[in-house]
Order: C-alpha cells, then sequence, then structure tokens
C-alpha cells in the first residue's frame, strides 16, 4: 500500500474520504499548479449537478529573493462527475481575482443570493456563467 503524505507534497490536491480511515489523493490539473492555493469553494457552480471548485491564491509575503508567487488570477474548475476536474479559462467563467487573495468564502444573503467573497473585494457568483451559485 503507498503511503502518501500531504505534509510533505507542494501539490494542489484533492483528497476522497473512502470510508474507515481511508483516503485517496488526487492532484488537480496543471493548471492548479502555477501558484500557491489559498482558498476553495466546492460549489456547483454551472448548474449540471456536479461539485466544482471555484480557488484564489498567490503569495506576495515570500523573501525578496525568491519574490512573488502571482501566476493566479483565480481559477475555476468543473467536475466531471467522476472525480475529474476541466479548468475553465478566466474569460468564460467571469471569475478573476488578481493579487494576493488569502482566502475564499461563500455567503448566501436573505433573499437567497451566492456571493464569494475573496480578501479584497465582493465577487457576485452571478458572474460564474452567468447565473448564481447553487442556485
Amino acid at each position: 500500500m503507498r503511503r502518501n503524505s500531504l505534509g510533505n507534497s507542494d501539490r494542489s490536491v484533492w483528497v476522497e474520504n473512502l470510508g474507515n480511515g481511508k483516503f485517496t489523493v488526487h492532484a488537480l490539473p496543471w493548471q492548479a499548479q502555477i501558484a500557491p492555493m489559498n482558498g476553495i469553494v466546492a460549489e456547483d457552480v454551472n448548474g449540471d449537478g456536479f461539485t466544482d471548485l471555484v480557488m484564489v491564491g498567490n503569495d506576495y509575503g515570500n523573501e525578496v529573493f525568491i519574490g512573488r508567487l502571482d501566476a493566479a488570477l483565480g481559477w475555476v474548475f468543473l467536475g466531471d462527475g467522476k472525480g475529474g476536474f476541466v479548468p475553465v479559462p478566466a474569460r468564460e467563467s467571469g471569475f478573476v481575482v488578481p493579487g494576493d487573495a488569502k482566502a475564499l468564502v461563500k455567503l448566501t444573503s436573505s433573499s437567497g443570493a451566492s456571493l464569494l467573497y475573496s480578501l479584497s473585494k465582493p465577487i457576485q457568483t452571478a458572474s460564474l456563467f452567468g447565473k448564481a451559485a447553487g442556485n
């Protein structure tokens, strides 16, 4: 049995709970590996019934000689229902969060509208594929 120590991994992954204390680690597509990922919301953003991933990242707090890790603009990965995720370009998803984003949370208003909030600005999930996530 192969053991995978997440503490020693530099890959962005998702972990599948198989039950009975067993887990499987799955690497996300290469597009999720280009910059540190700091915030994630798992939500069906396109209404197909499969869990999708919306993520933010980057890291400006490195030593001067390393420089900023700033290749990310935010990510949307659509779930295929089989454990795989397909990246969606920002020009299609409308989701763009540049800069040193440290967190991503979903809030739901009293009217039922969902909003995603990142470190510096609110992003309405209605801008994702033209409709609110979870609606």
